[in-house]
């Protein structure tokens, strides 16, 4: 079996260090033991066109019309973003021109392959333009978000019913999709992320702790990630235990900021777009930091920005409680698996995709949504009994181990070979 990925972001495949290029990266490599596997990806600064690394061949495009065009419409949605919401529902990053350059490079590519399957993330308008070019090839559609149920229907049903498999990152988004195309709900299948448990195995074990309660938070730092929920259940629990602090590791989406807000026709999410400013994407972060101050959290606060992999690796072994408070449907939480594979005991919100990481496994506390009392009471709970926070880091440990990469892998090959004998 020949198989090709495509991949938006530039991939370091020996530093990968975002969600995407990740995932593409530790799949690849391990389906390469077996099959011929080829990574298509923007060239970045000093990258070769082609190399192979770990049995992948990465093949790099030049796509320098997507990042001029990128940066233009960048520009024209911060100084007039209400043009960019009246076409919500069919904003940029979802039109034909997104990645066009690049995507009909790749296209052109494939047909000198020989590939049989074609496995894509998110850009559901890249579908028809394969089809095109390349009209026998498997196509798969690889959802991390809610975006097929978010856009204009229409668009939508207009390119996925020419893909071959839909894949959801969790049943909720699989869910969606399904419901949301009926029609299609024959080739709508889920496959997990996944970590690489080797991190945890290699680190030391010799790790100082700093005698207080140290409660990490690390994701995107925007409205619908829940800090200022988090922030107002910390200010209620530093009342009864001065000896808690908060790390927080996250970083600004390179999205427009409210991509996540103006999508959802959730009332509840739309609110959240009062905590933006003509678009800015540091406002949400400049309110966090004055809340910090409102609430005397000053000395119990620590803001990490995006930190290397080794710092993270060192927060989560150093860290006793994960907090993930999410007040929209998260599609799966990465962050959560990562804590349980460090023996993280976790609290987190009862949204989207989040209660399958868990499963029936009593690994962590899960409570409402937006509701900082409580979460100040589980993360209490958890404070208060040492031998509770252990025994649910064991059991988060062991239900961890399920979502390795080896593991994610042989789920792919398997829906793969599903779709080749039955296609």
């Amino acid at each position: 079996m020949k198989i090709a990925f495509v991949c938006t972001d530039v991939i370091e495949p020996l530093s990968a260090r975002f969600s995407m290029p990740i995932l593409v990266c530790n799949i690849a490599r391990r389906l390469a033991r077996q099959h011929e596997v080829i990574v298509y990806s923007p060239r970045g600064y000093l990258q070769e066109d082609i190399e192979c690394i770990d049995g992948v061949e990465y093949r790099r495009k030049e796509a320098a019309i997507d990042k001029n065009i990128g940066y233009l419409i960048y520009g024209i949605n911060k100084r007039i973003p209400e043009f960019f919401h009246a076409l919500r529902k069919k904003p940029y990053f979802a039109s034909i021109l997104y990645d066009l350059e690049f995507i009909v490079k790749v296209a052109k590519d494939l047909q000198t392959q020989n590939c049989d399957i074609v496995h894509i993330h998110e850009e559901s308008q890249f579908i028809n333009i394969l089809r095109i070019f390349n009209p026998r090839l498997k196509i798969v559609l690889h959802m991390h978000c809610d975006w097929l149920t978010q856009l204009n229907h229409k668009m939508i049903e207009s390119r996925i019913k020419n893909a071959d498999m839909i894949l959801g990152c969790s049943n909720y988004i699989t869910r969606r999709i399904s419901n949301s195309f009926p029609s299609l709900e024959r080739c709508c299948q889920t496959l997990y992320n996944g970590v690489d448990l080797s991190d945890s195995t290699n680190v030391s074990k010799n790790i100082e702790k700093s005698g207080k309660i140290q409660l990490l938070y690390l994701s995107r730092i925007t409205p619908e990630k829940g800090l200022h929920v988090l922030l107002d259940a910390l200010k209620e629990i530093v009342t009864k235990n001065s000896d808690v602090c908060l790390e927080v590791v996250g970083y600004l989406t390179a999205f427009s900021p409210e991509t996540n807000i103006w999508l959802s026709d959730d009332p509840q999410i739309q609110k959240l777009a009062s905590f933006y400013r003509k678009g800015s994407q540091s406002t949400y972060l400049e309110y966090l930091k004055k809340k910090i101050v409102s609430l005397n959290l000053v000395d119990h606060v620590t803001f990490h920005g995006l930190i290397p992999h080794e710092e993270k690796i060192k927060l989560y072994q150093t860290s006793d409680i994960f907090i993930q408070p999410s007040v929209w449907n998260e599609p799966f939480g990465m962050g959560i698996v990562e804590a349980m594979e460090y023996q993280l005991p976790v609290v987190a919100t009862n949204v989207g995709g989040i209660p399958e990481i868990f499963d029936k496994s009593k690994c962590g506390l899960l409570v409402k949504a937006d509701d900082s009392q409580s979460l100040a009471n589980a993360i209490f709970k958890l404070i208060s009994d040492a031998k509770l926070r252990e025994e649910m880091g064991r059991l988060g440990r062991k239900r961890a181990e399920s979502f390795s990469w080896d593991n994610v892998a042989t789920n792919l090959l398997s829906l793969y070979l599903n779709m080749l004998n039955h296609g």
